[in-house]
């Protein structure tokens, strides 16, 4: 073997190495629900042997239950209503939230004056009690948002919320099947966090609220084309939209949070160890 085979033969065997190492490394195996936005946050970490995506949490969170997964990364106010609902305590919120996020209402760019009627609204109904009341109904919290009534001065009205008035009513496009925001329940009946703060603000502005189903393809060209007066855009992210839309103040706060079952030595990101190297992040498995 010439000097040359043997430096291949060595580079050979430490890539082998490397991956050998990589693929039977111990760690924890993380479920990570789809757009909690932490996604490349858990990529980075280091002691993590798995990692996969679930497209929604109640099946990230029964193979938790039945242990296939060791820690499930999911949205903060959706565990905190699972959490209330159900009468088993099979798994606990650890550690800090990966990520802050905040839900916001979409509408129209001119539609100024009835934005401003909206966070106008929001504002009091927070003031008032009405938004701790739905808080705590679906969450269990009071979530810590603005409870001053503010009221900005436009500097040009426009017909927008004088429209709303002669009609007296307000559309709002929702995400239907997004509990516990907007879903049907038992009696299938139409409910959720959202659907009672749409209820509570249309009632305090004195107009009907109608809600629409949208899906999120055409959520935008819904609103574009006046199928609706404004859309409960959640978190979901608009950038692409900016020159399109315009976001209401928000009406909730929740982000990326570890859940992890009751006897689990997992307390926050810390279990992780760090963040991965570039080498390591090249050799590692990828799941998703």
């Amino acid at each position: 073997m010439n000097f040359k085979e043997k430096i291949l033969f060595v580079i050979f065997i430490t890539v082998i190495a490397s991956l050998l190492l990589t693929f039977s490394r111990t760690g924890w195996t993380v479920a990570v629900v789809k757009g909690t936005g932490a996604e490349n946050q858990i990529r980075k970490f280091r002691n993590i042997r798995n990692r996969s995506e679930y497209p929604d949490h109640l099946e990230a969170l029964r193979d938790l239950k039945q242990e296939k997964v060791d820690v499930v990364v999911m949205d903060y106010l959706s565990i905190l209503y699972i959490r209330k609902q159900s009468k088993e305590k099979y798994f606990k919120l650890v550690g800090d939230r990966l990520t802050n996020t905040k839900g916001r209402v979409a509408f129209k760019p001119d539609d100024n004056t009835l934005r401003q009627q909206f966070n106008q609204a929001v504002a009091e109904l927070i003031e008032d009690g009405t938004y701790q009341r739905l808080s705590l109904k679906y969450f269990g919290v009071d979530q810590e948002l603005n409870r001053t009534a503010r009221n900005t001065l436009l500097k040009s009205k426009d017909q927008s919320w004088d429209i709303i008035r002669r009609k007296d009513k307000i559309k709002f496009g929702m995400f239907f099947n997004n509990p516990p925001f907007c879903y049907y329940d038992q009696q299938n009946q139409l409910t959720g966090f959202e659907v009672e703060l749409a209820q509570a603000i249309g009632k305090h502005l004195g107009v009907k609220c109608l809600l629409v189903d949208v899906q999120r393809n055409d959520a935008v060209a819904g609103l574009m084309d006046q199928s609706y007066d404004g859309l409960w855009a959640g978190t979901d992210n608009f950038q692409q939209f900016r020159k399109k839309v315009k976001l209401s103040e928000p009406y909730y706060a929740t982000g990326a949070q570890l859940v992890v079952k009751p006897d689990s030595p997992i307390t926050g990101p810390s279990a992780f160890g760090g963040r991965l190297s570039a080498f390591d992040l090249l050799l590692r498995r990828r799941s998703f």
